[in-house]
Protein backbone atom coordinates (compact mmCIF):
# COMPACT_ATOMS: atom_id res chain seq x y z
CA UNK A 1 0.00 0.00 0.00
CA UNK A 2 1.32 3.43 -0.90
CA UNK A 3 1.66 6.17 1.68
CA UNK A 4 -1.63 7.78 2.72
CA UNK A 5 -1.72 11.39 3.94
CA UNK A 6 -3.99 12.72 6.66
CA UNK A 7 -6.59 15.19 5.34
CA UNK A 8 -6.24 17.25 8.53
CA UNK A 9 -2.53 17.53 9.34
CA UNK A 10 -0.91 15.89 6.25
CA UNK A 11 0.98 13.36 8.40
CA UNK A 12 0.99 9.68 7.46
CA UNK A 13 -2.19 7.61 7.82
CA UNK A 14 -1.56 4.06 9.02
CA UNK A 15 -3.77 1.03 8.36
CA UNK A 16 -4.75 -1.11 11.32
CA UNK A 17 -6.96 -4.22 11.38
CA UNK A 18 -10.25 -2.36 10.86
CA UNK A 19 -9.38 1.32 10.73
CA UNK A 20 -7.13 3.98 9.27
CA UNK A 21 -5.59 6.43 11.72
CA UNK A 22 -3.26 9.42 11.54
CA UNK A 23 0.09 8.82 13.25
CA UNK A 24 -0.49 12.09 15.14
CA UNK A 25 -3.71 10.72 16.64
CA UNK A 26 -2.86 9.88 20.26
CA UNK A 27 -4.85 8.40 23.11
CA UNK A 28 -5.61 10.01 25.37
CA UNK A 29 -5.82 13.07 23.12
CA UNK A 30 -3.46 15.93 23.84
CA UNK A 31 -3.42 19.49 22.50
CA UNK A 32 -1.31 18.42 19.50
CA UNK A 33 -3.27 15.26 18.75
CA UNK A 34 -4.86 14.91 15.32
CA UNK A 35 -8.38 13.46 15.39
CA UNK A 36 -8.37 11.61 12.06
CA UNK A 37 -9.80 8.07 12.24
CA UNK A 38 -11.75 6.25 9.51
CA UNK A 39 -13.22 2.82 10.19
CA UNK A 40 -12.66 0.52 7.22
CA UNK A 41 -16.00 -1.20 7.72
CA UNK A 42 -18.16 1.95 8.08
CA UNK A 43 -20.22 0.85 5.05
CA UNK A 44 -20.30 -2.89 5.79
CA UNK A 45 -24.04 -2.93 6.57
CA UNK A 46 -24.54 -1.65 3.03
CA UNK A 47 -22.54 -4.36 1.29
CA UNK A 48 -19.13 -2.65 1.17
CA UNK A 49 -16.80 -4.39 3.61
CA UNK A 50 -13.66 -2.33 3.04
CA UNK A 51 -12.10 0.40 0.93
CA UNK A 52 -9.76 -0.19 -1.99
CA UNK A 53 -6.42 1.64 -1.87
CA UNK A 54 -7.34 3.96 -4.75
CA UNK A 55 -10.64 4.82 -3.04
CA UNK A 56 -8.78 5.75 0.15
CA UNK A 57 -6.37 7.98 -1.76
CA UNK A 58 -9.27 9.80 -3.43
CA UNK A 59 -11.22 10.23 -0.17
CA UNK A 60 -8.19 11.46 1.78
CA UNK A 61 -7.42 13.98 -0.97
CA UNK A 62 -10.93 15.46 -0.79
CA UNK A 63 -12.40 13.69 -3.80
CA UNK A 64 -15.51 11.60 -4.42
CA UNK A 65 -15.64 7.85 -4.95
CA UNK A 66 -18.38 5.92 -6.69
CA UNK A 67 -20.30 3.60 -4.38
CA UNK A 68 -22.61 0.74 -5.32
CA UNK A 69 -24.42 -0.26 -2.16
CA UNK A 70 -27.35 -2.39 -0.99
CA UNK A 71 -30.05 -1.20 1.41
CA UNK A 72 -31.63 -3.27 4.18
CA UNK A 73 -34.35 -4.59 1.86
CA UNK A 74 -31.77 -5.82 -0.65
CA UNK A 75 -32.30 -3.08 -3.22
CA UNK A 76 -29.14 -1.73 -4.81
CA UNK A 77 -28.40 1.95 -5.16
CA UNK A 78 -25.52 4.03 -6.47
CA UNK A 79 -24.12 7.28 -5.20
CA UNK A 80 -20.83 9.02 -4.65
CA UNK A 81 -19.12 9.22 -1.29
CA UNK A 82 -17.01 11.94 0.29
CA UNK A 83 -15.12 12.00 3.54
CA UNK A 84 -17.11 13.60 6.37
CA UNK A 85 -15.82 14.79 9.75
CA UNK A 86 -18.14 13.37 12.43
CA UNK A 87 -16.29 14.89 15.40
CA UNK A 88 -14.68 11.87 17.06
CA UNK A 89 -14.13 10.02 13.77
CA UNK A 90 -14.60 10.37 10.01
CA UNK A 91 -17.10 8.54 7.85
CA UNK A 92 -18.37 8.60 4.28
CA UNK A 93 -21.22 10.93 3.35
CA UNK A 94 -23.46 10.06 0.41
CA UNK A 95 -23.69 12.46 -2.52
CA UNK A 96 -26.46 11.83 -5.04
CA UNK A 97 -25.97 13.41 -8.47
CA UNK A 98 -29.43 12.58 -9.78
CA UNK A 99 -31.90 14.75 -7.89
CA UNK A 100 -34.70 12.32 -8.83
CA UNK A 101 -33.00 9.51 -6.96
CA UNK A 102 -34.25 9.39 -3.42
CA UNK A 103 -31.92 9.21 -0.49
CA UNK A 104 -32.57 5.88 1.25
CA UNK A 105 -34.23 6.38 4.61
CA UNK A 106 -32.27 5.71 7.78
CA UNK A 107 -34.47 2.69 8.49
CA UNK A 108 -33.68 1.26 5.04
CA UNK A 109 -29.96 1.71 5.59
CA UNK A 110 -29.97 0.69 9.25
CA UNK A 111 -26.55 2.31 9.72
CA UNK A 112 -26.32 5.44 11.88
CA UNK A 113 -22.56 5.72 11.28
CA UNK A 114 -23.11 7.45 7.96
CA UNK A 115 -25.69 10.03 8.96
Amino acid sequence: MSKLSCPICKAEVVAFKNLYKCINNTYPPSGDSCKFVLFDDCLSKLGKNSFEEDELQILLNGGQVELNLINKTGKGFSCNGVLEDRGKYHSVKFVFEDSKQQVPSKSELDNDAIF
